[in-house]
């Protein structure tokens, strides 16, 4: 099949566009294209590959015209990439998008793993993938993963000839890369691939695409046989048309680039809802929802909670609270319950679990809690669970709302690993003082640890089973919960849990019933019942706040 048919254009319009472009006219989707360059112009070998494809219809015999340029540059000279600076690619994907090195990636038109050889390096083993439609490419990249003692990392290559991805089968990405690959492509062809991409996505999963950009009202620039210039609304019309939401990506940098035309842009399918949140909980495991409360809600939260740390009669031990805690505080204190629960926080809640989520009956306001590195899943392990780990996609997340500014200096926010959600719990547990539970060392590379960035008007959202701890302020040095207190530093915290439906929902309530007749700190599960105002809210937002009532017997 060529690729006119591939794509739905029939020879006849195929043969128009041709006739447009000869005159100057040529359009896609209402977007004007223009070539910028005459064949005579060119090189004896471009202008060879010119007439052999391109003369008369840049877009049907395009992927065979770039495949034999590309075997072409790389039988003549098989260094002339690997000798260009590309870990500028992992640096972003590693420090701006958080990418963890458990994340299942495609690198789309990966020509001679000259990033690949870094990105691969950087991944766990079995993780990275590579496909080009040039075969002498593959081949050389094959040696370059192999000179670079890569075989551990089990790197995989494929030749896609005329960009057939069938050599994928069925396996899927959290990231595919497109690295100069829109950046030589006319639109049909970008279409094309985003449409044959979909499928090799895993729910929560995107695109990104480097591109240069032609000026609004350019449309479409052919600068040079193999370089095209698109507008932002052509690749958002590429996008369109194969069911993704375009977004340009911040802090990205090409170093080979035109800095004021190069850009990245991320492709999310559009019927993902809040794609992009659900792309980093997927990917990474955890969000930063900003601004949910406004400035003067926040302060009034921290005031509550001070307040209710203040009042003696606060403290009831039959509720499992302690000197740091207060639990189920969405039943006990209306106050605060309405002002934390508000409308933005529901919203954002529903567009995470969908509709028909549940919001937990376990939830606590807490005082200078600080902890040790730590899963939310440890105690389920503990007890014999392991549902919690037959799918990837659990939709099980741990909501804290803290109130004051996240820093090193001070504490009061969230240090945590992106993407330890995938890894199963390799800590050695002991006891620790309090009745704490202390770990060992930790178990990946201090490097990866991230301390997120929030406010008072932030929420945070995280997979239950990433790898976590409440920080430390940084002067006090290594120590154990419960053996610090300054009485100037105060750290407050709000934190519930939400889950999407499904048959874990039934295990998860299962062992907090278990827990509360193990444990005090879980025995008010037992009695409480959903308070009935913010029931009725929450499915107003069609949203349900779980009664333990409905699971006891089970």
């Amino acid at each position: 099949m060529s690729l006119s048919e591939a794509i739905g254009l029939s020879a006849e319009t195929s043969e128009m566009q041709g006739s447009r472009q000869e005159r100057g006219e040529m359009t896609y989707r209402g977007f004007k294209v223009q070539r910028l360059f005459a064949s005579q112009d060119l090189t004896d070998p471009e202008r060879q590959l010119f007439d052999k494809y391109l003369q008369r219809d840049p877009v049907s015999e395009y992927v065979r015209y770039y495949a034999e340029r590309q075997d072409r540059i790389i039988s003549h000279s098989a260094n002339t990439f690997e000798r260009l600076n590309r870990v500028f690619q992992l640096d972003w994907l590693r420090d701006q998008l958080l990418m963890p090195p458990t994340a299942d990636f495609l690198d789309y038109g990966c020509g001679t793993a000259s990033a690949g050889k870094y990105i691969a390096d950087y991944l766990d083993a079995g993780r990275y993938t590579g496909v080009d439609i040039s075969a002498v490419s593959i081949d050389e990249g094959r040696r370059i993963l192999e000179a670079h003692g890569l075989e551990a990392k089990q790197p995989v290559l494929h030749v896609i000839p005329d960009g057939d991805l069938s050599a994928l089968g069925d396996k899927r990405f959290d990231i595919i890369w497109a690295q100069s690959v829109f950046t030589h492509l006319p639109p049909e062809v970008i279409e094309d691939i985003l449409g044959r991409l979909r499928v090799h996505l895993k729910p929560g999963g995107a695109i990104y695409a480097s591109a240069t950009l032609a000026e609004a009202g350019e449309g479409v620039l052919q600068v040079n046989p193999h370089n095209w210039f698109q507008e932002p609304a052509v690749l958002a019309a590429c996008g369109s048309a194969a069911g993704y939401e375009m977004e340009r990506m911040e802090g990205w940098h090409h170093p080979y680039g035109i800095p004021e035309r190069s850009a990245l842009m991320r492709f999310l399918p559009r019927e993902e809802g809040d794609a992009a949140r659900r792309h980093e909980l997927t990917l990474r495991g955890f969000t930063v929802l900003k601004d949910i409360y406004a400035a003067d809600a926040a302060g009034d939260i921290r005031q509550m909670a001070e307040a209710i740390f203040a009042r003696p009669d606060s403290l009831d031990p039959s509720l499992g609270d302690s000197t740091h805690v207060r639990n189920n505080a969405l039943a006990r204190f209306d106050d605060i319950s309405r002002v934390l629960m508000n409308d933005r926080m529901l919203t954002a809640i529903q567009r995470i679990v969908g509709d028909g989520g549940y919001i937990l009956p376990v939830n606590a306001l807490c005082q200078d809690r600080y902890s040790t590195w730590h899963k939310d899943v440890h105690g389920l392990e503990k007890r014999g669970y392991d549902f919690h780990w037959k799918t990837e996609d659990l939709g099980l997340y741990t909501v804290i709302v803290y109130q004051q500014e996240s820093s090193r200096e001070q504490g009061g926010g969230l240090d945590i690993i992106p993407g330890s959600h995938r890894v199963r719990d390799r800590y050695s547990y002991e006891a620790g003082d309090g009745g704490q539970v202390a770990l060992g060392e930790l178990a990946y590379d201090p490097a990866l640890v991230r301390t997120l960035q929030s406010s008072p008007c932030d929420v945070i959202i995280f997979d239950v089973r990433c790898d976590h701890r409440g920080s430390w302020p940084d002067d006090w040095g290594p120590h154990r919960s419960g053996t610090r207190e300054n009485k100037e530093i105060r750290k407050y915290l709000f934190s519930f849990k939400i889950m999407k439906q499904g048959p874990a929902v039934a295990d998860y309530m299962g062992y907090f019933l278990r827990l509360a007749t193990e444990l005090p700190d879980f025995r008010y599960l037992w009695e409480t019942r959903p308070p009935s105002t913010l029931a009725q809210r929450c499915a107003n937002f069609g949203l349900c706040y779980l009664d333990p009532a409905d699971f006891k017997a089970q």
